[in-house]
């Protein structure tokens, strides 16, 4: 069994000057030489990567080849102590770095355990907290930094990895350029069927989860993609089961795991090249940012790639919008206004969807203690009413503005209130994450007014449903609205 989290990072520094004007090592276009291989400086040197076909190396540039990371990422010593609720002993580490050479990198860092027992919905999930809040400790210019859960890592793998990546020759301003890290992934890999001797990994996915089947209709041929949205204190990132009968290095499987993880990786760097340049962050068109739409184009529009349907795996990321919907036209004219052509603008910027097709396993109450992560009782399930609020209640209390807390309390309360009285599961579940998505918009160091005025109007046409609570949540809202001179 394999617990896996990576880390995608887009690399900016190419679109604002041509990558033969900088000095970029490693050459991750090429193959490691097997003799004296390439390195990442404080990190690792290239390695070539077994098991994979020529057609997924063909498919993905710079999947053929990683760096080890073993040099820039300490971890503890794992015991089976360690995992003791899922009764799982570790006997594997992975951490890689890939990158396809001009804005993708992503980072893994996984465990492979033997299983003791089968795992429940509730072992696996323990399981995984293991891994999430497990310290490690990140290189950076010679030195190891203090430990921080694995989730928590990512500014730090983020600043890491920019030092390592920029070198003398590199011109000033780009210097200051640092690599942005996207939303982090987490990956579950099991195998074999239930009549396999002596034992097969099971880990169940929790209730509620999405399905997607590959290949035949026979156990001992087809791999199940199970997948949901860890939510952990205010962070939302997707899980993935991955189970099948194969054996983990076997090429399908391979394929399948390199198609998940390279699509969350391009969905998560497209989102921050996209809102880069809708911030004037990148300068006028270059051929490295026209390559890299086209690519990007061409990458998640694919029909099908390893003769799976490439439109049910890219859903699985597609919900996971960090661009608001007044920011899509913004960037559609900013695009339009390049060398790119208009359908092309306009089909990456709308492939963005809805975040509400979500399926929630919330982990409520994240706290800091000693440099750990304590993860408290996880709920199961597509509906996460409860917890969605309890979060929001979490962000409120802690806003410093009084008029601004005052006004956020009131319709957290009315909000709450609204839920309750609703009927359909779905509608209580929008009500709250729409609370939640306006509680954070208001207290962000830039409030977003546009987020503000699309959820407060969406909680207000849910209220109308609703006798008498139209009149409180309009109240409300414009309460919170107010302070920033929006008006509805």
């Amino acid at each position: 069994m394999l617990v896996l989290v990576q880390f995608p990072l887009a690399d900016l520094r190419p679109f604002v000057v041509e990558p033969s004007k900088t000095e970029r090592r490693p050459d991750w276009s090429l193959a490691p030489d097997p003799v004296e291989p390439d390195f990442v400086r404080g990190f690792g040197p290239l390695r070539t990567r077994p098991g994979l076909s020529s057609l997924t190396v063909a498919t993905w540039p710079g999947e053929g080849w990683f760096a080890r990371v073993d040099h820039g990422i300490r971890l503890p010593e794992l015991t089976a102590e360690m995992f003791a609720r899922a009764e799982a002993v570790p006997r594997q580490v992975v951490r890689r770095l890939f990158s396809d050479g001009l804005a993708l990198w992503r980072l893994e860092v996984g465990i492979g355990f033997d299983l003791k027992t089968d795992l429940d919905a509730q072992q696996t999930m323990d399981l995984v907290q293991g891994v999430l809040e497990m310290p490690v400790r990140v290189r950076l210019r010679g030195e190891f930094g203090p430990a921080l859960p694995l989730i928590q890592s990512g500014a730090a793998i983020e600043a890491s990895l920019t030092a390592a990546s920029t070198f003398a020759k590199t011109p000033g301003s780009v210097r200051l350029m640092k690599l942005r890290r996207g939303r982090p992934m987490v990956m579950v890999e099991t195998n074999g069927t239930a009549d396999e001797p002596p034992r097969v990994e099971v880990a169940t996915a929790a209730p509620g989860a999405r399905r997607v089947v590959l290949g035949e209709a026979d156990a001992a041929s087809r791999i199940e993609v199970d997948y949901a949205t860890l939510r952990i204190s205010h962070a939302d990132l997707p899980i993935v089961w991955l189970h099948s009968a194969w054996r983990d290095n076997a090429k399908r499987v391979s394929a399948v795991r390199t198609h998940l993880c390279r699509l969350h990786a391009e969905r998560e760097v497209l989102t921050q090249v996209l809102r880069a340049s809708n911030r004037g962050l990148l300068d006028d068109a270059t051929p490295a940012f026209e390559q890299y739409l086209n690519h990007a184009d061409l990458d998640l529009f694919a029909d099908e790639r390893f003769g799976v349907e490439q439109s049910e795996l890219r859903r699985i990321f597609d919900i996971y919008d960090q661009i608001a919907p007044a920011e899509r036209q913004a960037l559609a004219d900013v695009l339009g206004r390049r060398r790119q052509s208009g359908e092309r603008a306009r089909r990456l910027v709308q492939s963005y969807r809805d975040a509400d097709e979500r399926i929630t396993i919330v982990l409520p109450g994240a706290s800091m203690n000693d440099n750990r992560v304590t993860i408290l009782g996880p709920n199961y399930g597509p509906i996460n009413v409860a917890g969605t609020f309890v979060n929001t209640g979490n962000i409120i209390s802690g806003v410093g503005n009084s008029q601004l807390k005052t006004a956020l309390e009131a319709l957290h309360d009315q909000a709450k209130q609204l839920a309750e009285k609703l009927p359909e599961d779905a509608d209580k579940e929008s009500v709250a994450n729409r609370t939640e998505a306006l509680t954070k918009a208001a207290t962000a160091a830039k409030p977003d007014k546009s987020m503000l005025k699309v959820t407060g109007q969406g909680l207000i046409e849910a209220a109308k449903t609703v006798a008498g609570m139209a009149g409180p949540i309009a109240t409300a809202v414009a309460a919170v609205l107010g302070i920033f001179g929006l008006v509805i």
